[in-house]
């Protein structure tokens, strides 16, 4: 014999499986239903998008104010950017990490820091198959203002010595 609650939570078990089934015969017909994708195993899992600028790139750099370095950067999977610079000044170098993002056009936001101070660098670099890397002209932004223009000549690969 149930009682009044049980009889009630079976109703309402069965009023959500009723629900959830015309939820999935309305997303049926109307062609919503999302699939899978993948190999065909079992792990579910997202794929995440795999930045065509991926890898390990190295090279040169020439500031509009006459600064020169070299870089070597990271770009990972996602499109984050970690890596090493070496700003070759007039007085000698200044060595500091850089670290910031690409995204899947090119658009690129990156900090170099050094002692005492944070250069960013805003705008596109591209696969230059001509070149065999990435190149771009990247605006300098220091304390917030435009402090001229960087180019930016990046191969695949290590920098043999910093």
């Amino acid at each position: 014999m149930q009682n009044s609650t049980t009889r009630k939570n079976v109703k309402t078990r069965r009023s959500a499986f009723t629900a959830l089934a015309l939820v999935a015969a309305g997303l049926l017909s109307t062609g919503l239903v999302v699939t899978g994708c993948g190999s065909g195993g079992s792990d579910n899992s997202p794929i995440l998008s795999v930045s065509r600028f991926a890898g390990t790139w190295s090279g040169d750099f020439t500031a509009s104010t006459g600064q020169t370095g070299q870089t070597q950067v990271v770009i990972t999977d996602t499109g984050g950017i970690t890596g090493i610079s070496v700003n070759t000044v007039t007085d000698g170098q200044q060595q500091g990490p850089a670290a910031g993002s690409i995204d899947a056009n090119g658009l690129v936001n990156i900090n170099f820091t050094y002692s005492g101070f944070t250069i960013n660098g805003r705008g596109t670099l591209v696969l230059n198959s001509a070149q065999n890397g990435l190149t771009g002209t990247l605006t300098r932004i220091q304390n917030g203002t435009s402090a001229g223009n960087v180019l930016v000549t990046l191969h695949k690969g290590t920098l043999q010595s910093f």
